[in-house]
């Protein structure tokens, strides 16, 4: 199976993940399933403990662990998009140590 057709039959947060990735990353099989892995498979714990826990790497943009952050949020059911008081808690978690400042707008288009 070539790539591309891997990438057409993918949910949306790993075609999400897919097109963050490099492309000398997204077109060499060997090097996308060891990321693939390390990051969906090779995780343990529940999803609230991951949410939690999350840091931002060094490898990573603040807008990549947005992100990352925003999706570790759904699988682990926090309700953050329903109001901005609950996305602006979402963003400054204490558990999250990551010096990024957002505008209100961005607040507001967290969920689109």
């Amino acid at each position: 199976m070539k790539i591309c057709q891997f990438r057409s039959q993918m949910p949306t947060a790993i075609r999400d993940w897919f097109t963050q990735l490099p492309k000398s990353t997204r077109h060499d099989w060997k090097q996308m399933s060891r990321r693939f892995r390390k990051l969906y498979i090779g995780t343990t714990g529940s999803y609230s403990e991951r949410y939690f826990t999350m840091k931002m790497t060094d490898h990573e943009t603040p807008l990549q662990f947005f992100y990352r952050l925003n999706a570790a949020a759904v699988k682990a059911e926090v309700k953050f998009k329903s109001s901005s008081k609950l996305r602006e808690s979402h963003i400054r978690s204490p558990a999250i140590s990551v010096p990024i400042t957002f505008t209100k707008s961005d607040l507001r288009n967290v969920d689109r």
